[in-house]
């Protein structure tokens, strides 16, 4: 087996013991076979262990047992066109914010007409007012829309540039919500979000395809 296996230019086990079956029938042919391989350096060398990342300790707030969104992250997805019926009025971009609890994982989507402040807070509004008023709520920097698409760049700048920044805190403080932005370049700590904005896509994508909605059937949708 160890002949043949140097001779088929260290071919895999199962190979190995399909090549020795040809003429012998060996005993324990498959641990035989396995164990050539794993024994031999020179597959070894060619078969490096990647290092393994050791996995950080999640926040209190994932791992603390409360109501769903008491502790919640948005985001944006999109853009998504919609037209008017109104005869001649060009289709317009609008967007789904994504609001995703930290201790459930449960979703809740708001349909947002535009990029900007007042849009935010009001869907923000509208969140509290259907799943309750959350107590800290977690949103990613601008610094990791750099070099990201217009749309992206235009996000960065209507709802988290300083302005927008200071407003928004100041109206969540109004309201008893602590509004945290996650550390500059470490999208890696919005990861929970990130994911629920995959899956919203993925089922939008196959639900409406190509069709062109207008918002209340966008809303329904979504809803």
């Amino acid at each position: 087996m160890k002949h043949l296996h140097e001779k088929g230019l260290h071919w895999g086990p199962q190979t190995n013991l399909a090549q020795g079956r040809q003429r012998f029938w060996p005993i324990k042919g498959k641990i035989m076979a396995r164990s050539i391989v794993q024994h031999c350096v020179q597959c070894t060398r060619v078969r490096p262990h990647m290092f393994k990342q050791i996995m950080g300790n999640l926040p209190a707030d994932r791992v603390q047992a409360q109501r769903p969104f008491f502790n919640a992250g948005v985001d944006f997805c999109g853009p998504i066109w919609i037209h008017h019926k109104t005869r001649g009025k060009r289709p317009r971009k609008a967007y789904i914010a994504v609001f995703c609890c930290f201790s459930t994982k449960a979703v809740h989507l708001e349909v947002v007409s535009d990029l900007t402040t007042d849009a935010f807070l009001g869907a923000l509004n509208r969140f509290t007012s259907r799943r309750g008023r959350c107590q800290n709520l977690y949103c990613d920097n601008a610094t990791n829309f750099v070099g990201a698409k217009n749309q992206m760049n235009k996000l960065a700048e209507s709802i988290r540039s300083t302005n927008a920044q200071n407003n928004i805190i100041r109206s969540c403080s109004a309201q008893g919500i602590v509004f945290h932005f996650i550390p500059p370049r470490a999208p890696h700590f919005g990861g929970l979000w990130e994911a629920a904005v995959k899956s919203a896509k993925y089922l939008l994508m196959r639900t409406i395809g190509n069709v062109s909605l207008t918002y209340e059937e966008l809303e329904t949708v979504v809803t």
